[in-house]
């Protein structure tokens, strides 16, 4: 507005608040995922697991940890990262001698969420993964669902509960 009164341009005055409300707008959607944070253990993975985040504002960060029945160590490391689309979710699975699994990071886009539930799903389905990962929080309890929800065969479809570590 104050540009306008000054003589300024009317497009570089719109095109400055649109990017603003577009940067507000990632963020509170990134905000509604905040229920993920802290450490969270379970013992439903093999020989137990952990998953931690940190983070807010435009970025997450998350670390998976989980130990096979053969004592194998698994480790995620995951962003989730606010875009002008919504919050984007990658990742990738490493072996215990960092080399990793798969050659470019997997992705999944913020498909649904309110309190305490995310639902991330890939907008094309890779066959061997899962096609949505939905965090769903209830008190101390933190819920993943690892799957393909439009799949009639769910065979592979998991789900691990955590309890919040204090």
């Amino acid at each position: 507005y104050t540009q306008l009164q000054k003589g300024g341009d009317m497009k570089q005055s719109f095109l400055v608040a649109a990017l603003l409300v577009l940067s507000m707008s990632a963020k509170a959607d990134l905000d509604s995922l905040s229920f993920m944070l802290g450490e969270w253990h379970s013992a439903d993975f093999g020989k137990g697991a952990t998953e931690f985040w940190t983070g807010g504002g435009t970025s997450m960060a998350g670390v998976f940890r989980g130990e096979l029945n053969d004592g194998r160590v698994i480790t995620e490391f995951i962003q989730i990262e606010a875009t002008e689309a919504g919050p984007v979710m990658r990742w990738n699975h490493y072996n215990e001698n960092y080399s990793r699994w798969e050659a470019e990071p997997i992705e999944h886009h913020l498909k649904e969420s309110k309190p305490g539930y995310a639902n991330f799903a890939m907008k094309q389905a890779v066959k061997g993964l899962p096609m949505n990962l939905i965090y769903s929080q209830s008190g101390d309890e933190l819920t993943i669902w690892v799957g393909d929800l439009g799949a009639e065969d769910q065979t592979g479809a998991f789900e691990l509960k955590f309890r919040r570590m204090e």
